[in-house]
């Protein structure tokens, strides 16, 4: 058992892990979920809401309870009104053009994509970030528990910080944020795929000792193991998301409307 984690922590994360899942896997769920997950890449949490909800208005515009209800295919593959929601929602990048690859790919999509990206491994996450501009492995292993999925670790700085607490090494230029440049969005150095996937591993196999993470089946939820270590560092260290902690419904997936 890791001590440094109470029982606490565990049950508060997965509440906000539960508050992220999709409640009904969709083709339309799906990619609002990825959406929302490019959103937040270089964005807190309530620029993304006010996005997401944004795109449910355009979807549901007659309907008073709009913003809980999914996004039409349709709304979330016209690239225009993506954006102008982003825009809206105060996505700084929302000029950028960050979300218009995801587009194209999955309008053309020719198989239920939405259902593999749940059982996903590293293999199928690497295939993926290969054919989609600007979804990277920590905003695809993101999507993944979005989805359902258990099997992959999202590296978030929050959760890089609290590995290195545990022992586990990771580059100081990781979590160190750099000055922006007129010509990049980047603000940190991101785990290369060989780090990724060394620190992923490592992180599994400290978890494996401590019961409370394992599923039924023995193997490590890594989406609990994001949540927890993501809870610990966001809720301590970023004032902005104190809403967050303290009002869940305020995620688009929040099942305490």
């Amino acid at each position: 058992m890791i001590t440094e984690i109470s029982d606490y922590e565990i049950e508060e994360a997965r509440k906000i892990l539960d508050d992220h899942i999709v409640p009904e896997l969709s083709q339309e769920s799906a990619l609002e979920s990825l959406l929302f997950c490019i959103s937040g890449q270089v964005s807190l949490w309530e620029p993304s809401v006010k996005f997401i909800r944004n795109l449910r208005r355009y979807s549901h515009s007659n309907d008073t309870d709009s913003i809980h209800k999914v996004a039409s295919f349709s709304i979330l593959t016209d690239k225009y009104l993506v954006n102008l929601a982003a825009q809206k929602g105060g996505i700084r990048f929302s000029k950028h053009g960050r979300f218009e690859s995801s587009i194209d790919y999955f309008v053309n999509a020719n198989h239920e994509w939405w259902k593999e990206i749940p059982n996903a491994d590293i293999d199928l996450r690497e295939d993926y970030i290969k054919r989609i501009r600007w979804v990277g492995r920590k905003t695809f292993s993101l999507w993944h528990q979005c989805l359902g999925g258990k099997d992959l670790l999202a590296l978030d700085v929050w959760v890089m910080k609290r590995l290195k607490n545990f022992g586990i090494e990771i580059n100081e230029d990781y979590i160190i944020t750099k000055k922006r440049t007129p010509n990049s969005q980047k603000n940190r150095v991101t785990p290369n795929k060989e780090d990724y996937l060394r620190i992923e591993k490592e992180a599994y196999e400290l978890f494996v000792r401590d019961n409370r993470f394992l599923l039924p089946n023995g193997k490590v939820d890594m989406a609990l193991v994001d949540a927890v270590l993501w809870w610990n560092g966001a809720n301590r260290g970023n004032l902005h998301q104190y809403n967050l902690f303290n009002n869940g419904s305020t995620l688009p997936y929040s099942k305490k409307y």
